[in-house]
């Protein structure tokens, strides 16, 4: 399983993110994060900014009702959330 680093998003015309970019990867649609993660293919990760090697959060998968989407693991960091990461 390769471990996977999510440094930017993409965001569609209605502000959802619809792609990560992976550091060393590249841009991945989010469909693709969501099999890789529940097929147990790679580890997606976002980092806290401020705090280099501390504060490491999981990428989950969540499934809703109207869907499946993608979140961090919650902690007392705010900077690592998906949405706190920068728009590419």
């Amino acid at each position: 399983m390769a471990k996977r680093e999510v440094t930017q998003i993409y965001r569609d015309r209605d502000g959802n993110i619809s792609a990560f970019f992976v550091r060393d990867w590249g841009k991945i649609p989010k469909e693709e994060v969501i099999q890789d993660i529940r097929n147990c293919k790679h580890y997606y990760y976002v980092k806290d900014p401020l705090e280099h090697f501390l504060n490491e959060a999981k990428v989950t998968v969540v499934c809703e009702e109207d869907g499946k989407y993608l979140r961090t693991t919650a902690d007392e960091s705010i900077l690592n959330n998906l949405d706190s990461l920068p728009d590419y």
